[in-house]
Order: C-alpha cells, then sequence, then structure tokens
C-alpha cells in the first residue's frame, strides 16, 4: 500500500506538472561520425532494423526493476510515456522507472559509416540516433527525474505485446541523465563497438492504457483532495 500510495503521488504530480508550459529538455546523441551504438537485436540475437526503441530512466537509483531477481516488464503501450509496471514473482506494481518515447516512436536503422580514424568501418546495422526532447526533472516536470540519472535503452517489436521479447542495454559511464536544456553527445564511448545486444527479455502481464491513464486521475483525486481539507 505505501508503494502504490507513493506512485500516486507521483504520478499527480507529473500530471500537473505536464499541464503547464514552456519547458527544457535535452537531447541525447548516440551515433555520430565518430561512433556509433548499433546492434540491437531480435530475441534470437539478431541485429534487426526496424525495431521501436525509448528510454527507461531510474528515478530513485534503485536499479532499474527489469534487472532484479525475478522481474520483468509489463508490456504498455509504446506510444505514450510514462511510468512502467513490473511484475516480481509473479505480482505486478507500479514501479519508479519512467519509460520516455520521442514522439516520432524511433526505430533501429543502418548508420552510415564513419569518418577515415574514427574507428568505424562500413555500415552499421541497428544503430540509433539520438534520442531529442528526453525530460530532465530540473524543470520540476516528472517526480524524482533528475539530472544524472542513470536511464536505459529498451527495445522492443513495433506492437509491444504480453510475451513478446525486449532489450534493456545500460552503459555505467555514460548513460547519465545530461542537465535541462543541453545536448550532449555520446557517441565517442561506442566508436568500434558493434556488439550484437539480444532481446532476452520477456514482457509480462499486460497493461492497457487505460489502467495508467486510471491512475493519473486517482492520483489527482487525491492530491485536491488533500488540499482541500
Amino acid at each position: 500500500m505505501i508503494f502504490k500510495s507513493r506512485f500516486i503521488n507521483l504520478a499527480a504530480l507529473t500530471l500537473l506538472a505536464l499541464s503547464g508550459t514552456g519547458y527544457a529538455t535535452t537531447t541525447i546523441i548516440f551515433s555520430s561520425a565518430s561512433g556509433r551504438l548499433s546492434g540491437f537485436g531480435n530475441a534470437a540475437g539478431v541485429a534487426t532494423n526496424g525495431l521501436r526503441w525509448g528510454l527507461v530512466i531510474d528515478t530513485l537509483g534503485d536499479g532499474f526493476d527489469s534487472s532484479l531477481a525475478n522481474t520483468t516488464y509489463d508490456s504498455f503501450t509504446n506510444s505514450t510515456s510514462g511510468f512502467i509496471s513490473a511484475t516480481t514473482s509473479g505480482v505486478s506494481s507500479i514501479s519508479d522507472d519512467y519509460f520516455f518515447t520521442p514522439a516520432s516512436l524511433p526505430v533501429t536503422a543502418d548508420a552510415a559509416a564513419g569518418t577515415a580514424g574514427s574507428g568505424e568501418t562500413g555500415t552499421q546495422t541497428a544503430s540509433i540516433t539520438s534520442a531529442v526532447g528526453a525530460p530532465n526533472g530540473t524543470d520540476g516536470l516528472i517526480a524524482n527525474v533528475t539530472t544524472s540519472d542513470k536511464f536505459a535503452i529498451i527495445w522492443f517489436a513495433a506492437t509491444p505485446g504480453e510475451g513478446t521479447a525486449y532489450g534493456l542495454y545500460h552503459n555505467p559511464t555514460a548513460f547519465l541523465l545530461p542537465a535541462s536544456g543541453s545536448s550532449v553527445n555520446l557517441s565517442s564511448n561506442f566508436a568500434g563497438n558493434d556488439s550484437v545486444k539480444a532481446a532476452n527479455l520477456n514482457f509480462t502481464t499486460a497493461v492497457p492504457e487505460p489502467s495508467r491513464a486510471l491512475l493519473f486521475g486517482l492520483g489527482l483525486i487525491g492530491l485536491f483532495t488533500r488540499r482541500r481539507r
């Protein structure tokens, strides 16, 4: 009950903040001439173009829930950003991990060869270029999302349904949210690094988008009720 109460408060604050206007976001560049983040694969471990992807932000610094023992993320509507629910040992609850998807719903695709001497040769398959408009908590928009929060890349098939595969990739030295309104180029971390990253996890209980919307609504009701008292 304490965990659910904490999430409802987080959701209410998020929804209230999103109703405001004018806030700064970040741009995170993963691929350029100096290096490319590539090799994102399917469940069979084959690098594949056309996989959807987004970011997962560890808002409380306690590790990504899907990396914990006996835990996997529940499936979700990949066109909507928000906190992800996760199933641990058969029990589903809202995690503190925030899923962000750029509005364009980007996909993995080939990246052109780098410049001479960059450590990159040839075309890299299943690359990720950049995340434009990524959130940052110094704006006060999303509860507990702050500068230097750890994030990971999550990727999956076009429709991430229950039982389908997904992958989670985290670079502990590079994948930290930059300051609000800034742009950071991480591509040099991936020069010459083209290892295949398999989607080796599976979504668990399907959680329809209306359920997430209901939780946001309940959070608002609770917040307004508390204020009126």
